[in-house]
């Protein structure tokens, strides 16, 4: 799950943007569970070499 969404998107109701910077959801997923998430995971498994039928942007 990636919590950080830098969008400006307030209109969303079903996923509204969080105010949340990546520095902010890092601190709080290292003192609540003692990891960060890694934000270019998907990007990283999916990558163009092992899937190049999958478009990744970003």
């Amino acid at each position: 799950m990636n919590l950080f969404d830098p969008s400006e998107s307030t209109t969303n109701v079903m996923f509204p943007a969080l105010p949340k910077s990546k520095s902010t959801v890092e601190s709080y997923c290292r003192s609540r569970w003692g990891v960060v998430p890694a934000f270019n995971q998907l990007a990283t498994f999916y990558s163009p070499k092992s899937h190049p039928q999958l478009v990744v942007s970003e």
